[in-house]
């Protein structure tokens, strides 16, 4: 399959990066976000909640991670929510191609303020993902490696989400 880029002929912010204050996902981001979640549903939805884009309002200001894992929680099919309020025990963020590491690292670092007990960057061009335990401090896993989350007792072996 071949993919067509269009020229660029003036740069206009979306709507979607302007509400998420961050920018278009890519066809790598979609792909890892996708399989990411189908290997965490598949093997640890017994313990936890998986969400994807999800406003969180537990900082100073909205954030959007593209993942937020929380402790399982029973759903209510009859009231529905655009934001929660919780803090999750995880979030992952996905670089995107146009996006600064510096912007992720300072989401970080407030996710953590709060009381986030883990924090993962993926860098799909890479086929990595660093795991964050305290700002500034992390575990970088590549592409034939295990990821392990100590904090949260998760193992995912990376080729299955870079493939």
């Amino acid at each position: 399959m071949e993919f067509l880029e269009e020229e660029l002929i003036s740069i206009e912010i979306s709507d979607y990066e302007t509400e998420r204050e961050k920018p278009m996902p890519s066809i790598l981001h979609s792909i890892v976000q996708s399989n990411l979640i189908t290997f965490l549903n598949v093997y640890y939805s017994s313990k936890f909640r998986f969400l994807t884009e999800i406003s969180q309002h537990i900082t100073d200001k909205k954030t959007v991670p593209d993942i937020a894992v929380y402790e399982k929680f029973t759903i209510d099919w009859e009231r529905d929510l655009t934001t929660l309020n919780l803090v999750p025990l995880l979030n992952i963020e996905i670089l995107s191609p146009e996006q600064p590491l510096s912007v992720l690292e300072q989401k970080i670092k407030k996710y953590f303020e709060v009381g986030v007990k883990s924090s993962w960057i993926v860098f799909p061009s890479m086929k990595a993902i660093a795991v964050y335990h305290a700002a500034g401090k992390y575990k970088f896993f590549v592409e034939h490696e295990t990821l392990k989350d100590s904090m949260l007792d998760i193992e995912i072996p990376l080729q299955e989400i870079f493939k």
